[in-house]
């Protein structure tokens, strides 16, 4: 009993433990909200407010900051911290987010009073407080713009008097993940009333859901496999049982009388079992949450005490149950026949015989009990499936980790439209400054920087004219079908021109761009070859160099909708200075798709782009750790002015992919390790008690010259018949799960687990058949015939 309370409770322990902090942590990061709505909830529903007043722009840099003002519960709720000071008290306190302090003044200090405009008003205000980082952490709306429906960087008193311009509403849901992302579906309508926290519950609480539902199936798989042990066991646990039962019968105690005395027995067991466990139940969920998370919060709450009541009742339960079946059972024989145990021995007339006496005998064991034999097989099967299948759901979960870089930054998301052919953005994507990059790129501790440039609005526009069939087909397989036809101011195209998406740009330096000329030996087509470009053609593409030679000039266009829904088009003329296909001899990475090389620093000069997509960041072997915390800072720095950003520290996030494949395989181990105990010795209270049921006999056996070694074979042969049942019942499910499964390793590393399985049970067997031949050692011909009063 001890060992089933231990098990069932420290997954109880450990899953919730593990679960407060996974919740805690995501809170610090992603705030506790679970959406915004953008108008004001029922009051039946926990929330709380901010608003947004205006932006402020910075002359030099263009960087936007966002004001507002949020309630005292915003501070709590998004688990914002202060680096240092208080948050606003006052009608003119103010606290600023660090990254955007050091950009409006860097030699603020708290206690001083600034000016700010504000919706052409000037406004005296103090600063109060200085926040840690967050807005770029937290989730944004897919069509985000600053200053309409973003967080607030610099954040003033409500009380200021300050009408704001929108007022947002945070919202606090209650219930499972799945329940919470529910009802925030439902609430928000597809984003029309709002945006969910999706960083919150997508990726900070990715694994919660996950958890309760890993640690109920093995906790069930324990009770089930309990059940089918203590069965086990009491089919022949000691004829003292049974004989005790049948003393009560001759001495006349009623049917319940012996019921209600076994259940008051039973009662006081468990009680015994569950103080025993406590020291066990402690030591154990500390090993549980060491080896798969590594940290774990423990909150006493109902929920906890209620879940563990209902195990602890489902437990005793099935004790119970099992017990009064059997009491039940042993009370239809008479008292004489439960005081000799007669009604234990086998039916010889379900008997088969074999010439070979040992054969014969072992038959005899095995074929007079066939429910004991598909019990005892059906164990040891089950016992050896959840070890393969848990380290193969692991390994499965786990994957194969390629990825050579060690950060991984990127937008969240962005929403967009088709107008004439092209993307437009409805989100204002910030992208990641160019020069900053750049210089990040300089540091001694970075091995390297893969940029994908922010062109995601750029299309090339050919001229229709002219244009080959091969190219017209690939430029047109570009298109979406539902685009929409607008009316915009163009600069150059007057023609008929055909927009040219979804290419991969790569940015050089104007020294880069000189070296792929010379290197692929062709003259660029004007002075100032900054205003070129190149495109490369994948090995596998549709069209060659003479498709382009109707083409001089391409225009880089980009259409712009503001907040008014009017749309704007841009384009920027550019020189074609060479198509190049023989994409093998690239001195940068081999082209898989049709690629345009522009010098970088005229396309963020010229206002096409403003710097990065995404950055893949590469650091140094050697660097430290006091080094990483350097370019944490610098990369920070990077990150902090963007909101809604997905930032990815890939070692970090490696672990915590591999988190929940590590919980199920550990939970799988420690399942396989307690029902082992189990198994153990559930089928040693029954091989024993079926000697000590048949101890006349072997009496018997023993006078006419059998050896105790001989005794102990044939005891031990039924158990080795039913574990080879077992392997052979393990071995055919791992060659059905293998087939049906598209594996990414090996087969040789999933039978390694099949095989710790089968190994393991055989040494428990073993074990099993040294300890039975111990305490057949100690018995002799007279205590086996001996009477017991």
């Amino acid at each position: 009993m001890s060992i089933s309370i231990t098990a069932i409770v420290s997954l109880s322990m450990s899953s919730e433990g593990i679960k407060n902090h996974l919740l805690e942590r995501s809170y610090d990061e992603y705030g506790e909200y679970s959406a915004v709505l953008y108008e004001k909830p029922n009051d039946d529903i926990n929330y709380t407010t901010y608003g947004l007043l205006d932006v402020m722009v910075d002359d030099n840099t263009g960087l936007k900051a966002t004001i507002g003002w949020m309630d005292s519960d915003m501070y709590e709720i998004g688990r914002l911290n202060l680096k240092e000071g208080n948050i606003p008290k006052e009608k003119n306190d103010i606290v600023v987010e660090e990254f955007y302090l050091s950009n409006v003044d860097p030699s603020w200090e708290i206690g001083q009073t600034k000016t700010f405009q504000i919706h052409g008003e000037e406004y005296p205000l103090t600063l109060t407080g200085v926040l840690e980082n967050y807005s770029y952490r937290w989730s944004g709306p897919a069509d985000l713009s600053k200053g309409v429906n973003d967080f607030p960087n610099i954040i003033l008193s409500n009380n200021l008097g300050i009408e704001a311009s929108k007022e947002f509403y945070p919202i606090i849901l209650d219930g499972s993940v799945r329940k919470v992302k529910k009802q925030t579906i439902d609430l928000i309508t597809d984003n029309s009333f709002g945006f969910s926290n999706s960083n919150l519950l997508d990726y900070g609480l990715m694994d919660y859901g996950t958890i309760s539902f890993i640690t109920t199936v093995f906790q069930i798989i324990i009770l089930c496999l309990t059940a089918f042990c203590l069965i086990l066991s009491f089919t022949y646990y000691k004829a003292s049982f049974n004989q005790q039962i049948g003393v009560y019968k001759a001495l006349g105690f009623p049917g319940k009388s012996i019921v209600k005395l076994e259940i008051t027995q039973i009662g006081i067991l468990f009680a015994i079992s569950m103080l025993v466990s406590i020291p066990l139940i402690y030591i154990t969920t500390g090993i549980i949450v060491r080896n798969t998370y590594g940290l774990a919060s423990y909150d006493i709450s109902w929920n906890l005490i209620l879940g563990l009541v209902i195990w602890l009742t489902v437990l005793f339960s099935v004790f119970l149950t099992i017990m009064i079946q059997r009491i039940k059972v042993m009370l239809n024989y008479s008292a004489l026949s439960l005081l000799k145990g007669s009604f234990l021995h086998e039916n010889q007339s379900r008997t088969l015989y074999h010439s070979n006496f040992y054969i014969n005998y072992l038959i005899r064991q095995v074929a007079i009990f066939p429910k004991q034999i598909l019990l005892n097989t059906l164990v040891i099967a089950l016992c050896i499936i959840s070890l393969f299948y848990a380290l193969f759901l692991e390994k499965e979960s786990a994957g194969i980790w390629d990825v050579t870089h060690d950060y991984y930054i990127s937008h969240a998301g962005y929403s967009h439209e088709y107008k004439n052919d092209q993307l437009v953005l409805l989100t204002e994507l910030i992208p990641f400054n160019y020069e900053k990059v750049n210089q990040l790129e300089k540091n001694n501790h970075i091995e390297s920087i893969y940029k994908e440039p922010f062109m995601l609005d750029v299309a090339l526009l050919f001229p229709e004219q002219g244009m080959s069939t091969d190219l017209h087909e690939l430029i047109k397989s570009s298109h979406e079908e539902d685009s929409g036809k607008i009316t915009a101011d163009r600069n150059y195209s007057t023609g008929n021109y055909i927009p040219w998406n979804e290419l991969n740009y790569v940015w050089v330096t104007a020294e880069e761009y000189n070296h792929i000329a010379q290197k692929f030996n062709f003259e660029l087509r004007q002075s100032n070859h900054q205003e070129g470009l190149m495109i490369f053609l994948p090995q596998n593409s549709t069209v060659n160099e003479k498709d382009f030679h109707y083409v001089d000039s391409i225009m880089l266009s980009k259409i712009i909708k503001d907040n008014n829904g009017k749309y704007e088009q841009k384009e920027w003329e550019y020189k074609l200075d060479a198509i190049i296909n023989k994409t093998d001899e690239l001195f940068f990475d081999k082209v898989s798709q049709t690629t345009i090389v522009m010098v970088g620093n005229h396309t963020i000069n010229s206002g096409i782009s403003g710097g990065y997509k995404s950055l893949s960041i590469k650091l140094d072997d050697s660097s430290t750790t006091e080094d990483i915390k350097i370019m944490n800072k610098e990369v920070l720095d990077i990150v902090a002015p963007v909101p809604n950003v997905l930032y990815q520290d890939l070692n970090a996030f490696r672990i915590e992919d591999t988190n929940i494949a590590r919980y199920v395989g550990f939970m799988g181990m420690l399942n396989f390790l307690i029902v082992s105990i189990l198994v153990f010795f559930s089928i040693f209270l029954m091989i024993y008690g079926k000697f000590l049921v048949n101890k006349e006999r072997w009496a018997i056996f023993l006078a006419n010259g059998m050896s105790k070694k001989k005794m102990n074979l044939l005891l031990s042969s039924e158990v080795f018949i039913y574990y080879l049942a077992g392997s052979i019942i393990s071995i055919i499910f791992f060659i059905f799960i293998i087939g049906i499964s598209d594996t990414q390793l090996p087969i040789s590393y999933y039978l390694s687990d099949l095989f710790t399985g089968i190994v393991s049970i055989f040494i428990l067997i073993i074990v099993m058949s040294l300890l039975m031949f111990l305490k057949i050692e100690s018995k002799s011909i007279l205590s086996l015939i001996r009477l017991e009063e």
